[in-house]
């Protein structure tokens, strides 16, 4: 039987009724909070990035892209998913909060450690240069500060606050910022450009580790037999996200090996987009997995109404990023990080269309993880890792990074189809919430036609904000026409 008590329920002796879901606007508080905080973050970032990028050659750059793409798959080993469980169990009702999350953050803190080891140790042995060995020794230090920061965030989901999560990240780019900045004014090198990114987590768990205990009255205790419970229910959720993490940062490597370090370089470059992307359906995801969690299985149409409107929110936001992005890519990268990356545009085109087909996985990954119905999602995830891998070693020598980004949009389409037909298996699921397709395209239309229009007789920022303006408009009569005409509003219905 697929319907039953979350695995993450029994274990915190906890099969109660859960309590009733918060208001739908705490979906849209929370998300909007973290949209605001996110585009002062990528605002500081991407400041950042450019002197970084600025400051180095496309060779040392492809290094520093390498760098973080090694650390970015690391997370396999440092976070094992064991947030989303630890948001669950937060979310659902413990006797003692306080001190399972003081051993959660201890728990992370060990495998950031870990994965420090594995860092230093894997550049090692791969016969990387020197400049390079070294880089890595101070970049890694993001992983061990970064790894128990990022547990912090289980305490703000569950009590559905995540203002301080992005008050961090933006606390913490303003760091990086300001010690960039100096750093490429004295000369800077490969080495000393990863300082910033170490200070920038520094900074960050400071702050969320103030504001966490003002929430929560945190006891950091070594509990083995709780990280014991965590790790082992987190195992199908590890094993599958860090397959889902190596086929997303393996292109850089395999890059590194097939093409040059240019070559990584620029497809980091249009990565950078994707990034920015991906923040749409991490933070939907971070504000509803409370509510999903809450609501199931007691709730079923409450579970399905949550998902409904993120599916909505993702879709939207997705239209206008395609739509964007499908545009402006060229004049941004040109504008930002020189003519020089500018051939990069098409493979930030292909990279962010595919990004936003993945957010309805990672959408799909939430509902399953609050459900408690995640133990098939490795499979997919392996999958996905199998084709993208092999489709790599046939597209790379031949069309380089744009390769690397066709073989990322195939994969992710293929993972998404997937992972849709493991959430038509939820009760109360069937028929999955469908995307506002046609009033998205039709949006999407209207400000592709403005924009472009714009661009003709004036600058691409102007066409960029007037795409939005249009799309956004369009959007909204459509809605209101369709309310005028009375469409019955359900309760699953999308707001």
């Amino acid at each position: 039987m697929l319907h039953k008590v979350p695995a993450a329920r029994v274990l915190s002796g906890s099969t109660t009724a859960a309590r009733p879901s918060k208001s739908p606007a705490s979906l849209l508080a929370n998300v909007g909070a973290m949209a605001t905080g996110r585009v002062v973050t990528s605002t500081l970032g991407w400041v950042a990035s450019l002197i970084i990028v600025r400051s180095l050659t496309p060779d040392d750059f492809g290094k520093f892209t390498f760098i973080f793409s090694v650390l970015g798959m690391l997370s396999i080993i440092t976070d094992l998913q064991v947030g989303r469980i630890a948001v669950v169990r937060l979310s659902t009702g413990l006797k003692d909060p306080g001190r399972f999350g003081g051993s959660y953050v201890l728990l992370r803190l060990a495998l950031g450690v870990v994965g420090y080891a594995l860092a230093v140790g894997f550049v090692a042995v791969a016969g990387y240069p020197p400049d390079v060995v070294r880089a890595t020794a101070v970049a890694a230090l993001v992983v061990v500060v970064a790894t128990p920061a990022n547990a912090y965030n289980a305490v703000f989901e569950a009590r559905m606050r995540l203002r301080p999560v992005a008050a961090s990240a933006a606390f913490g780019a303003l760091g990086q910022l300001a010690l960039a900045a100096a750093i490429a004014a004295a000369g800077g090198t490969i080495l000393l450009f990863t300082v910033p990114v170490v200070l920038c987590e520094l900074l960050e768990i400071v702050w969320k580790a103030v504001a966490a205990h003002r929430i929560m009255s945190l006891r950091y205790r070594i509990d083995l037999r709780e990280w014991w419970s965590l790790l082992r229910e987190a195992v199908p959720l590890s094993i599958g996200v860090g397959l889902m993490l190596v086929y997303y940062r393996v292109d850089s490597v395999m890059l590194t090996k097939l093409d040059s370090f240019a070559a990584a370089g620029a497809y980091g470059v249009a990565y950078k987009f994707v990034d920015l992307a991906h923040s749409a359906s991490l933070y939907v995801g971070m504000a509803v997995l409370p509510l999903l969690a809450r609501a199931w299985p007691h709730e079923p149409a409450a579970f399905r109404a949550a998902a409904k409107r993120a599916v909505y929110l993702l879709a939207v936001l997705g239209g206008l990023a395609v739509c964007e992005f499908g545009l402006f890519a060229e004049p941004v990268i040109r504008t930002l990080y020189g003519a020089e990356y500018a051939p990069a545009a098409d493979a930030a085109r292909i990279v962010v269309t595919s990004e936003c087909i993945a957010f309805f996985t990672f959408l799909a990954f939430n509902c399953l993880v609050a459900a408690g119905l995640h133990r098939r999602y490795p499979l997919v995830t392996l999958l996905g890792l199998i084709v993208n891998i092999s489709l790599n070693f046939l597209v790379i020598p031949r069309w380089s990074y744009l390769g690397a980004a066709v073989s990322t949009l195939v994969t992710d389409l293929l993972v998404c189809t997937l992972m849709l037909l493991l959430l038509r298996q939820v009760p109360g699921m069937r028929p999955l919430p469908m995307p506002p397709w046609s009033s998205v395209l039709c949006a999407a239309a209207s400000g592709a036609v403005v924009g472009w229009s714009i661009t003709r007789i004036a600058p691409w920022p102007l066409g960029a904000i007037m795409t939005a303006v249009v799309y956004a408009a369009v959007l909204r009569t459509l809605r209101a026409v369709r309310h005028k005409e009375g469409r019955p509003r359900g309760p699953g219905t999308t707001p």
